[in-house]
């Protein structure tokens, strides 16, 4: 049960940025990078090789800064979205932001 609703979870931004690309004037170069943290996070959350090919071995100093740098992104984007007042991203952004801190957590206690 709950890890059906941690996949909801990390699915439910996806239709968010979709939205938001349909707004007026939507920054689509951030749209796309949050969409591609998404795409990178949700692939290293189906398999452990999957995420040992794509950000690095367990415990490694690779996939620390990954994560960091993931967590750096995802809040510049949350910060700029926030300004320009695109709140569905925003919000997106925000859930990719506890998403990513959560993948931070669990590598960390790994």
């Amino acid at each position: 049960m709950i890890a059906m609703i941690l996949w909801i979870v990390r699915l439910v931004p996806l239709p968010l940025l979709v939205l938001a690309c349909f707004k007026p004037k939507p920054p689509f170069g951030v749209l796309v990078v949050l969409g591609l943290s998404a795409i990178l996070l949700i692939l290293i959350a189906i398999s452990p090789t999957t995420k040992k090919d794509l950000m690095g071995a367990n415990y490694s100093p690779q996939l620390h800064a990954r994560i960091e740098l993931n967590l750096i992104v995802v809040v510049t984007a949350g910060i700029y979205l926030a300004a320009k007042r695109q709140w569905l991203s925003a919000v997106a952004a925000l859930i990719f932001l506890v998403e990513w801190l959560s993948a931070a957590v669990a590598n960390v206690a790994v």
